[in-house]
């Protein structure tokens, strides 16, 4: 009798779970950062072109301003730069140089491997934009200052830790979110629709409901996805900084809190990085940040 009870009740809390959050609880052997990591592996084509209007591709290549931060060392179809405060786009190469200030931006079935003058690794997935903010390296103190802004796309990282490092020199900033680290691998994505239209439910079901007075304007929704032995702090525009842990998850959407961060299963984790940064090498960190 008991245990009938005890199946009874676990029946009415799966179904309260479906009507609660819009989705079914995961699978058996599934987690629940499963589905969130699921957008890395999707196309997501943005609601408009990253490429800035009035601006115009031009042929060959000019440096941009100041001294290189760092090089292209992967580049798959037609990705585009675009220096600091410049009319004009132009296609990058393997080996080209990058400059702090740069926009690139990646085409359809095209991506960009990178690295800074740090040894950090950036990979963006087909129809991305990123910026280079800011990008300070020190070789003589192994310290760093770096600022990476994803507008939309999806992006992986992997952050070298330094000697001389401290918590948050490597930040990767969204519309909705802000990422803290000094040394680990992950992945953000950023995805732009209608609030009635469909992000998907299951990171809808991660978020908070969404005022009625701005249920038609555009959301914004930033997923962050770690990696084996990564630590990393995630903001929303609101609320507290979550602490992600290794193999987790979490959500921030326009105007909200990160969602409180969902473990994620070791095979969906490394299919999920791995279709943002194909060519990127498995990082090897001890088990902790300290």
């Amino acid at each position: 009798m008991k245990k009938l009870k005890y199946l009874q009740g676990m029946v009415v809390i799966l179904i309260f779970a479906v009507s609660f959050t819009g989705i079914a609880p995961p699978a058996f052997g599934q987690k629940a950062g499963d589905k969130l990591a699921e957008v890395f592996l999707k196309d997501i084509k943005p609601p408009e072109d990253p490429l800035p209007a009035g601006i115009t591709v031009a042929e060959g290549f000019q440096s941009g301003p100041g001294e290189s931060v760092g090089t292209c060392e992967v580049v798959h179809g037609t990705v585009l730069v675009i220096h600091q405060n410049a009319k004009v786009a132009y296609k990058t190469t393997q080996g080209q140089a990058l400059f702090q200030g740069d926009t690139l931006i990646t085409r359809e079935k095209s991506s960009l491997q990178a690295k800074l003058n740090d040894k950090s690794i950036f990979a963006l997935a087909p129809q991305s934009k990123l910026v280079i903010d800011k990008q300070i390296y020190d070789p003589e103190k192994d310290k760093r200052e770096s600022l990476l802004s994803l507008a939309v796309g999806k992006a992986r990282f992997i952050v070298t830790k330094l000697i001389g490092s401290y918590d948050g020199d490597y930040k990767v900033r969204t519309v909705t979110a802000v990422c803290g680290t000094r040394g680990s691998d992950f992945a953000v994505s950023v995805v732009s629709e209608e609030k009635k239209a469909s992000l998907g439910s299951t990171i809808l079901a991660f978020l908070d409901p969404i005022p009625e007075a701005n249920a038609l304007a555009p959301v914004m929704a930033t997923t962050l996805l770690t990696g084996q032995h990564t630590v990393i702090t995630f903001q929303g525009t609101v609320g507290p900084t979550q602490v992600v842990g290794p193999l987790s998850a979490s959500v921030a959407r326009t105007g909200g809190a990160a969602s409180a961060p969902a473990g994620v299963s070791g095979a969906v984790a490394s299919s999920a990085l791995s279709a943002t940064g194909p060519s990127m090498p498995v990082m090897s960190m001890p088990p902790f940040i300290e």
